[in-house]
Parts: C-alpha cells; structure tokens; sequence
C-alpha cells in the first residue's frame, strides 16, 4: 500500500535535466535526499496509526508492530514509478504475511481469514482495521507542497547553471 506524492512527470524531467549536468549526481543525490525530508514526517504518523489499532493482547507476532516497521519513504527518480511515496511495505515483513498491509487497511477485495492459533479447524475473518490514509490525509497538501518546493529548487539550480 502507498501514497504517490508527486507527479512522476516532473520528477522524470528533473531527472532527465541533471544528466546532462557537470555536478548533476551530486544534485540527484541532493534532490533525494530532500523530498526524503519532504515525505519524512508521515511516516512516524503512520507508525502511530498502525500501533494505535485495535488488538486484543495476543502473543507474538504484534500485527500492529509489524505494519508500523514495515513503513518506510520511497523517493525514486526514473522509471515508471518515479515520484515520492510513503509505503507499508509487504516485502519488509514474514513471508507469510505480505499481503497484510492491504488486507488491514480493507484495500484487498477479500477479507482476511486465517486459523485461530494455526488450530486448521477454527478459521476467522478479521475485519480491516484502516489506518495508513487517515493519517496520511491532514498532511498531503503540506507534503505535496514540500515536494514541489524541493523540485523547483533543483530547477532553479539547473537554470542557473
């Protein structure tokens, strides 16, 4: 599951200008580095969210643990999912459990289901529990401002070159 902060076009453009620079590595690396630190402040509020769901004190693994470190800021340049994103990253956790994030935020079209303590016998469907939009919401004008702000600078840099 992820947010998509900016559109890939710009950051293509951007991208495609500072090749053709003299010191154009070193602003890509800057320009990273700053929608990073633009898209940065979500992710302790989406931690937040997933350990703020619902749990009824089960032993390990804590859903709720493992969706907040599976949460992570993605910024990328080239390609075709060029852009910057806050992700709950399926990859970051158990093999068995990659699907989780779509599954706890109700984005999956089937439900959750899975044996009550791995008894194959007793199978539950777990209602979805969304958290990651609803924190990311207040922010995304601000963090699409931010974005924008860090995209013009590396524009303005290349102009002046």
């Amino acid at each position: 599951m992820q947010l998509t902060l900016v559109d890939a076009g710009d950051l293509k453009a951007a991208s495609k200008a500072l090749r053709g620079m003299g010191d154009g590595k070193q602003l890509r690396k800057e320009l990273i580095r700053e929608l990073k630190l633009a898209a940065g402040p979500l992710v302790p509020k989406v931690k937040a969210a997933w350990l703020a769901a619902p749990s009824r004190g089960y032993p390990t693994p804590d859903l709720r643990t493992l969706l907040a470190k599976s949460t992570w800021v993605q910024a990328r340049l080239t390609g075709k999912d060029a852009g910057v994103r806050v992700r709950s990253d399926g990859r970051k956790l158990p093999s068995r459990m990659r699907a989780l994030p779509g599954y706890a935020e109700g984005i999956r079209r089937r439900p959750l289901r899975h044996p009550v303590f791995g008894d194959r016998g007793t199978w539950v469907t777990q209602q979805p529990f969304p958290r990651f939009y609803a924190a990311v919401q207040p922010d995304e004008a601000a963090t699409r401002r931010r974005v924008n702000d860090a995209i013009d600078m590396v524009f303005d840099a290349i102009e002046r070159a």
